[in-house]
């Protein structure tokens, strides 16, 4: 929010083109502190540059222990990074939240039922109809899992394909949902069987 902020000023104020799509840096902002610009708008800019440094500082200590988490806990670790779309923040949500699905969920049924993803079912004479997911279990992982199957159908073809299919049916929220479904149960398939996250796997 702070990056957008001190970019939205720059174009604002004219010192920084549209097509300008540089990353923030102490380089960048070098170059903003010797442009002569009127002292209010330097002190705003100062403002806002010590901000981002500060954050910046406190994301970099964030993530040097994260890591430091990881390399406690490397059979987990490996599995839930080699899926696309978890980053060492998902990943490390996955691991404490979650863990070793295979030793902490006997089958798919009771894992989707903890992370929420179950459809509801409603019976009609002989057929039983698939509804809305239950939302019982954890809001956080639901919502973790949803962003990463958002990044995953990005480079997994398989998973582009299930979501194009469910979306030209039932629109995309609930494909994103069916995405973010299967894509757990394949995480849970990697630590049965002891393999990382391959592209089209099924």
């Amino acid at each position: 929010a702070v990056g957008l902020q001190i970019k939205s000023k720059l174009l604002y104020y004219g010192l920084m083109l549209p097509t300008d799509h540089r990353k923030l840096s102490e380089k960048y902002f070098k170059e903003l502190e010797v442009l002569d610009i009127e002292s209010e708008i330097k002190i705003s800019f100062k403002i806002l540059m010590d901000l981002w440094r500060d954050l910046t500082k406190k994301i970099k200590e964030l993530e040097s222990e994260l890591e430091k988490q990881e390399e406690n806990d490397p059979k987990v670790t490996r599995i839930y990074r080699s899926v696309p779309g978890v980053g060492l923040i998902t990943s490390r949500i996955l691991a404490t939240e979650l863990g070793d699905l295979n030793k902490r969920f006997r089958n798919e049924r009771e894992l989707f039922s903890y992370t929420g993803l179950t459809p509801s079912e409603h019976s009609s004479g002989d057929r039983v109809h698939k509804g809305r997911i239950t939302r019982c279990g954890s809001s956080k992982i639901r919502w973790v899992l949803t962003e990463a199957a958002w990044l995953c159908i990005r480079k997994d073809e398989a998973m582009r394909e299930v979501y194009e299919r469910i979306k030209q049916k039932r629109g995309s929220k609930k494909a994103i949902i069916a995405v973010a479904r299967k894509l757990i149960g394949r995480i849970r398939s990697c630590f049965v069987q002891g393999c990382e996250y391959q592209l089209g796997m099924i």
